[in-house]
């Protein structure tokens, strides 16, 4: 099988890679890729600015099998409809319900009716509303403020009190010069507890679940600043525990299936739930992705036996309930490395252009490359996360001890990453 992965990023990195572990994979293009990524034999990069014809003429003369979306944005825009429509077979949601990410309204107002469990939330589209609403806030804690809208991972603001909210909420509704604007903002209860990425794969009728892993969101440790797109995850076989995975699988997915079928809608893809599980055990879901998790996928793909490339062509024709089982098959934890300056809220500028040390990968650990160009035949970064390393043991701990030993040694000028990744665990 011939696939076409969508992206340039680490997740887009370690689906390419993971797909080229099964023996039914010839060959892996990634559209438009990194050159971090051409360091893996069998995965080419093909240059790609976005236009939709130009990928039909390349799908067609190379033969290409599936095609798998990767960023959130194309699915948002279309692509998934497009290639369904000239029969190309596309493992990624349609455009209507890429809203299940593109527009946290929508999946609330989708949880609320279908008793999928969530925190209680407001949604205000003018800033004096939500004045009002955070001057009135009837919970303990001051509220998350959310845009509605894509954000990578930078339009969620977990606040100390209300002015923080109030900052907030201006700097998204009042501020152009700040980076995530939105004209439409949800006020959310702030959930406490441990936070799990749950991921499964759907086919319009059928799904299966694909793992568990954890996030740190947080640019520093012990979940100090801004929230980022990912700065590390761990996942392990027995986390979460099996009482807690079947109570995802009941509430979340099982949920999430019949109401899809109540609304006559047909998902083909990823669908990530992102859980808050308090002390007791209880589960609500923070918000939905169409995606897989970006950087979970980087550690969940490290660690997964089975056929994936058979499993997600079944679940893009309509198959998935003849593909065998996905199984963890080890712990596994993954950091991310960023530029000096990310995530840039502030206005701080990145420092770019810095050189990346050669590495060379291991069975046990692997790099995956993200915000890198070559410059003069050297990689140097170009973006804000630029690389990260996956590191699989037989437990978190050791993985742990690992993947700190490794890091210096591939650590870039201004490198930021951060050093408590699965301690939590």
């Amino acid at each position: 099988m011939k696939i076409a992965v969508i992206g340039s990023g680490g997740r887009e990195h370690a689906l390419a890679w993971r797909l080229l572990e099964d023996s039914g994979t010839r060959e892996v293009f990634v559209l438009p890729g990194n050159p971090g990524m051409s360091l893996d034999q069998g995965i080419t990069c093909v240059p790609w600015a976005g236009d939709y014809s130009d990928l039909y003429t390349f799908i067609n003369a190379q033969g290409i099998d599936l095609v798998i979306v990767g960023p959130e944005k194309f699915l948002a825009e279309g692509l998934a409809d497009y290639l369904t429509e000239v029969h190309i077979p596309c493992f990624g949601p349609s455009e209507f319900c890429a809203q299940f990410e593109s527009s946290k309204d929508f999946s609330k107002e989708f949880m609320n009716e279908f008793s999928i469990p969530t925190a209680k939330s407001i949604t205000v589209t003018e800033y004096l509303q939500g004045i009002k609403e955070i001057e009135s806030w009837g919970f303990s804690l001051p509220p998350v403020v959310k845009a509605d809208g894509l954000a990578a991972g930078k339009g969620v603001f977990v606040c100390e009190d209300k002015d923080e909210a109030k900052l907030a909420l201006h700097n998204l509704m009042n501020n152009p010069d700040f980076p995530v604007t939105s004209s439409k903002i949800l006020l959310e209860e702030c959930l406490e507890g441990v936070e799990v990425s749950s991921f499964a794969l759907f086919d319009g009728e059928n799904y299966q679940v694909l793992g568990h892993s954890s996030d740190h969101k947080r640019l520093n440790d012990f979940d100090k600043g801004p929230n980022t797109g990912g700065m590390g995850t761990y996942c392990d076989p027995n986390w979460p525990s099996t009482s807690l995975k079947e109570k995802i699988e009941d509430q979340v997915f099982k949920r999430f299936q019949k109401g899809l079928k109540a609304k006559g809608l047909k998902y083909v893809g990823f669908l990530f739930a992102g859980i808050m599980i308090s002390k007791n055990d209880e589960i609500n879901v923070i918000e939905f992705n169409v995606r897989l998790g970006d950087p979970e996928g980087q550690s969940l793909l490290f660690t997964l036996d089975g056929d994936l490339s058979q499993s997600l062509y079944f679940a893009a024709t309509g198959k998935l309930n003849e593909a065998s089982d996905l199984k963890m098959n080890s712990s596994a934890v993954h950091v991310v490395l960023a530029s000096k300056g990310y995530p840039g809220l502030d206005g701080q500028e990145l420092l770019l252009h810095q050189g990346i040390p050669k590495i060379e990968n291991g069975d046990s650990f692997k790099v995956f490359f993200a915000g890198v160009k070559l410059k003069d035949e050297t990689l140097v970064n170009s973006g804000g996360r630029v690389l990260g390393i996956s590191v699989k043991s037989d437990s978190i701990k050791s993985a742990r001890e690992t993947i700190y030993q490794i890091i210096p040694t591939l650590a870039f000028n201004g490198a930021h990453w951060r050093t408590d990744i699965g301690l939590k665990n």
